[in-house]
């Protein structure tokens, strides 16, 4: 059995920024101001199922699969530009205070393990579920993936099939690194609206 999933979300925020000295990349933003977020994400998910026991109504066995995932941030606000000086090692300010906007984004690409089963109350109704886990410490790097889901999925034929279900995500990254430095923890859990097709 191949799996494959999508799920996208946005999120935008805003808030009153409180803190003196914090920097994104080369912007030091002024205490007071408002600072917009928007923070984007894309999950594709593929997994292949092996299972280990199928009486043909109730089914169980492992998991093994990628998951992609790309993050994309964007923060805007007042702000100073400023660059660290050889000599001294302290920021030193480039150019005055206005109105700046900070963009990134990365793409984590990370192998899973699990498990899945699935539960058939008619030959149209069933449930199906799975929980996949994957930790890596590598070099200057260190991850963790979390992902379990639970959905009841009402076949319309053969190939083609819609339910609702529910979804949680858990990533732990802290990285040391000259391209990336710093620690990133996101979560997102909730219900979940989706059509099936299978070939």
């Amino acid at each position: 059995m191949m799996d494959f999933s999508y799920v996208e979300l946005s999120r935008n925020g805003s808030t009153t920024f409180g803190r003196e000295g914090v920097t994104t990349d080369d912007i030091l933003w002024s205490v007071g101001s408002r600072l917009e977020s928007r923070f984007d994400s894309e999950v594709y998910r593929l997994a292949y199922g092996y299972s280990f026991f199928n009486d043909g109504k109730k089914e169980w066995g492992l998991l093994l699969g990628l998951h992609v995932t790309r993050f994309d941030l964007e923060l805007s606000g007042r702000g100073s530009l400023v660059a660290v000086d050889q000599a001294s090692g302290n920021e030193v300010e480039i150019e005055g205070e206005g109105e700046r906007t900070y963009d990134s984004g990365f793409t984590v690409p990370l192998p899973v393990i699990g498990l899945h089963g699935s539960y058939a109350f008619t030959p149209n109704l069933y449930f199906r579920g799975w929980g996949q886990i994957f930790a890596l410490e590598y070099d200057d790097y260190e991850g963790r993936l979390l992902n379990f889901a639970g959905m009841l999925e009402y076949a319309l034929n053969e190939h083609f099939g819609f339910g609702l279900g529910y979804a949680y995500y858990s990533y732990d990254l802290d990285a040391d690194g000259d391209r990336l430095n710093g620690s990133f923890d996101y979560d997102f859990r909730g219900p979940t609206l989706f059509f099936s097709a299978s070939f």
